[in-house]
């Protein structure tokens, strides 16, 4: 089974279309123990966005260039795929919104802000520890 997520909405001067794509390419076999192996389609992000009716954003994110951001690097991202975008909104005239990179039906996962300027600056962060550290700042 594989989940794809798209978001066509506007929020303020913005208007985004965004869709979760599988990309014709299969995430590597796993072996759990002795139990089947099983394969996953991998994922691209497509990203349109314009700003006061002009195309400012039109690009295609993938795996790879999110690895750029990461602030873990030492998991093999060939294993990840993205799996979900969400919370939309605008701050100071910048869109903001996430994405989750995960290694399907596993808990592990990456999540990313992606802010983009309305003059289609797009500024990727990793964020995932802001959902993974408690109270007292242990992870």
């Amino acid at each position: 089974v594989s989940y794809y997520s798209k978001g066509d909405t506007t929020i303020g001067d913005y208007k985004l279309y965004c869709q979760i794509r599988p990309n014709g390419e299969y995430l590597p076999v796993r072996l759990y123990g002795d139990t089947l192996a099983y394969m996953d389609e991998n994922t691209e992000l497509l990203l349109n966005v314009n700003y006061k009716d002009s195309v400012i954003l039109s690009t295609v994110l993938t795996r790879e260039k999110l690895k750029e951001n990461l602030e873990y690097p030492e998991e093999d991202i060939q294993k990840y795929a993205m799996f979900n975008v969400w919370n939309f909104n605008v701050d100071k005239d910048t869109l903001k919104l996430e994405l989750t990179l995960c290694i399907p039906d596993t808990d592990l996962d990456y999540i990313f802000e992606l802010a983009i300027a309305n003059d289609g600056a797009l500024l990727i962060k990793d964020i995932t520890e802001k959902y993974y550290t408690n109270p007292d700042g242990d992870i």
